[in-house]
């Protein structure tokens, strides 16, 4: 039953709070009720219809969730022609050839002002932001992955424990790096590693760090830029290479 609340959640807030789901809903029943049994048009009320139906059918909601995790659940109304339908909608309902142009026209801004208005501003301040740099990645992520990229040997693999703030990041910067966890991919190692960077005790997050370093050969870790951390860094035989921002980066 919970499941089934999440998908409910999921899609409404897919459609937002404009008419984009009433005018969706009324073009699937213009189809179904009042157009000639056209394939095409039929096509896509049932490619409507069916999607909604599986995303709210137990069974599927259970195996979607196992997959890809009720948080992203919304993505399985991408598959939804809303776009394609409410476009037809409006088409098929605008005034005849027999009618004045200027009727079509108002018509025209009529269905254009409704998908507008009841809309939210998309170019604001809280929606985008400037870019620091072309890559529309943090600058301290491009600068961490030059200096282990700078700092390895020619042909040397390049295995690293990054903050899990910065791990998506460098999968999308470089392919270079390797890391030990992902979004998705996390395993037990990867655990320990995420709980070591929220650990407020940096002297045992530091630990934690140079263990599975060592244990799973990995050649790099990122981890605070701490004249302690440094130096028990060091003390474990990994070299010192620089830092950037808050983050210092180390090799063994």
């Amino acid at each position: 039953m919970e499941l089934l609340l999440e998908a409910k959640k999921n899609f409404y807030e897919y459609f937002g709070t404009g008419f984009f789901l009433p005018l969706f809903l009324l073009g699937i029943l213009f189809i179904l009720v009042f157009r000639d049994k056209r394939k095409s048009s039929y096509f896509m009320a049932f490619a409507s219809i069916i999607p909604m139906l599986i995303s709210f059918f137990p069974p599927c909601v259970y195996v979607i969730n196992k997959c890809i995790g009720i948080d992203v659940y919304w993505r399985m109304y991408w598959q939804l022609p809303v776009n394609a339908l409410i476009a037809y909608l409006f088409v098929e309902t605008m005034p005849s050839k027999a009618d004045k142009a200027s009727a079509k026209v108002l018509y025209a801004v009529i269905a254009i002002g409704l998908l507008c208005i009841v809309g939210e501003p998309i170019f604001t301040s809280e929606a985008f932001s400037k870019s620091e740099n072309e890559y529309e990645i943090p600058q301290e992520t491009v600068e961490l992955v030059n200096m282990i990229e700078q700092s390895a040997e020619p042909d040397e693999k390049i295995n690293a424990i990054i903050p899990p703030d910065h791990a998506l990041y460098v999968r999308m910067y470089s392919g270079k790096v390797n890391q030990m966890y992902g979004r998705k991919s996390v395993s037990p190692r990867g655990e320990k590693a995420i709980a070591a960077y929220e650990n407020p005790d940096a002297t045992e997050a530091a630990k934690t760090l140079v263990t599975l370093a060592k244990r799973c050969h990995y050649n790099y870790v990122v981890y605070y830029n701490d004249a302690d951390v440094i130096a028990y860094f060091e003390k474990k035989k990994f070299e010192y290479i620089g830092n950037v921002g808050i983050y210092a980066v180390f090799k063994k």
